[in-house]
């Protein structure tokens, strides 16, 4: 195994930064994460739509496609949420994209 300084680098496939939901939707979250040395972990955080995952990835894999399927509770206020998707290789370090949504 090498070491590299950097994190992964995240793709997110979908859904596009600004896509609008309503109450009750469901967000199908697709990112595609890539490494040097190999994708340890994708979490996937909002605070304000009470969202915390992190998910182990087994094996030790360069590309890693990554869904999660999102179910927005049907009293989710009209706003601005913002997802932050965190990915960590097998050296350890991080990166994170951040996406936001809005709730009509």
């Amino acid at each position: 195994m090498s070491c590299s300084d950097n994190g992964p680098a995240i793709d997110i496939v979908t859904p596009e930064n600004g896509a609008s939901f309503s109450p009750g939707d469901i967000i199908n979250l697709s990112v595609v994460v890539t490494d040097d040395v190999s994708v340890a972990t994708i979490g996937v955080s909002s605070s304000g739509l009470g969202l915390n995952t992190s998910d182990p990835i087994t094996g030790e894999l360069a590309s890693v496609t990554y869904n999660l399927d999102i179910t927005l509770d049907a009293g989710t206020a009209a706003d601005e949420y913002e997802l932050t998707i965190t990915a960590t290789d097998g050296d350890g370090n991080f990166s994170d994209e951040k996406l936001t949504i809005s709730v009509e």
